[in-house]
């Protein structure tokens, strides 16, 4: 292998598939001409594309009865998974140069598999999506866990990153999920997720716009309670009753063919209410449609002054309570509306391209990197995380820390003085 010729490359991508993220990453690893596999752990629910290896079926069927049996059964699949996922590290061991993980999850249980990699030095990257990383006092999708669960949770968080830290050769994260890290990360943004860019024809897409007297404003959670759908529902309700001639669609639980097709159909998107990323998956897929999103959260006042201006993606990125002002001004100002999809949707094409962001890789792996994609978590400033409001993301961190069990928190000392703050204010 010679690493820097890409052509010599051979990588893996694996193994859990979160939005079909590693997919366009491989087709973008195939236009360039790189030698690249997938394999995935689990069917994604929201069937993205249908599997055809046989050797990956079977893992995947092990999965799901790992996942859906109970007891003894149970434990009899998780056992036969861990030893077949043993034969298949040993076989892309042999096989790739690369190997690009997705959502903390490697082929062995705790990332056992990291060290043997570094051993046989291979070249490892870590890409963190947000749940797999993001503190669970800090996320919303947490909620349902007592205190005692969330403490035990995040110290096993913690101590995964430190083993991706400690054998990983780069991670690439986002600083408002990124809290857990010690060492200087790749920024996220700066890579971007890859993301299909030839799904429609734009002039048809538009016309279907512009010439009708309602208003189809599109959401679709993947967790309506995470992603403030109640809230969405009632800005809805609110709009309707001042007479704001709006079509409202909500899909939970589709297909992503589904999803598209609706996506093409609409004037834009409502993605979520408590979202630490202005562009999320659902809310890039409208853009690359041309369709501009109304993303909430409180990370709004700060990405600003944490991330360079020209990595962070357009949408109507604004604090909660402001949700209902965006959506009006998405309604009234078709101008601006238009506009806002453009740039979303130039956006992707040039920074969601698979082929790009693959380069952009190729660039990682052979230390290529741009002094401004580095990112040092001791520069975090924001505390409010995930799908939380303000307030509840508050009294669950104070119902960790009492007692002053400060390091429950898993934090750098800098961090945790930096939280303190931020809760005292």
């Amino acid at each position: 292998m010679c690493i820097g010729d890409k052509l010599f490359m051979r990588i893996f991508l694996g193994v859990t598939n979160v939005c079909n993220i590693l997919s366009y990453l491989e087709d973008g690893f195939n236009e360039l001409g790189i030698e690249c596999t997938t394999l995935y752990v689990n069917e994604h629910i929201f069937k993205y594309e249908s599997e055809k290896r046989k050797f990956v079926k079977v893992l995947q069927y092990i999965t799901k009865k790992a996942n859906s049996c109970k007891n003894s059964l149970s434990i009899f699949y998780i056992i036969l998974k861990d030893i077949y996922m043993f034969f298949l590290l040993l076989y892309f061991l042999f096989k790739y140069d690369v190997f690009i993980f997705t959502y903390g999850t490697t082929f062995i249980r705790r990332k056992l598999d990291l060290p043997l990699l570094k051993f046989f030095r291979k070249k490892v990257i870590m890409l963190y999506l947000g749940s797999d990383c993001r503190p669970p006092y800090l996320a919303g999708n947490r909620r349902d866990l007592s205190v005692d669960d969330i403490r035990v949770l995040t110290k096993k968080m913690s101590d995964a990153m430190k083993v991706s830290e400690k054998y990983a050769d780069y991670i690439i994260n986002y600083p408002p999920q990124a809290l857990f890290q010690k060492k200087k990360f790749i920024l996220g943004l700066a890579v971007s997720l890859p993301m299909a860019t030839n799904q429609i024809n734009k002039e048809k897409n538009n016309s279907i716009c512009l010439n009708r007297e309602n208003i189809i404003i599109l959401h679709s959670p993947s967790s309506p309670l995470d992603k403030g759908t109640n809230i969405v529902r009632r800005i809805i309700k609110s709009l309707q009753k001042k007479k704001y001639k709006i079509k409202y669609i909500e899909i939970i639980n589709k297909t992503h063919a589904e999803v598209l097709e609706n996506i093409q159909n609409c004037d834009f998107v409502i993605d979520q209410v408590y979202s630490d990323t202005p562009m999320a998956v659902f809310a890039t897929e409208a853009a690359s449609y041309g369709k501009p999103a109304v993303v909430g959260g409180y990370y709004s006042e700060y990405i600003y002054s944490e991330i360079n201006k020209k990595f962070i993606p357009p949408s109507e990125y604004v604090l909660p309570e402001c949700m209902e002002a965006a959506v009006v001004k998405l309604i009234e100002n078709k101008k601006y509306r238009l506009k806002l999809g453009k740039q979303a949707q130039d956006y992707v094409r040039l920074y969601c391209n698979p082929k790009k962001v693959a380069e952009r890789y190729i660039d990682i792996i052979n230390n290529d990197i741009p002094e401004d994609w580095w990112f040092n978590p001791d520069n975090i400033e924001y505390f409010y995380g995930y799908g939380y409001n303000k307030d509840d993301v508050r009294k669950r961190i104070i119902d960790l820390i009492h007692d002053n069990k400060f390091d429950d928190l898993c934090l750098s000392n800098h961090l945790q003085r930096k939280l303190l703050s931020t809760l005292n204010k």
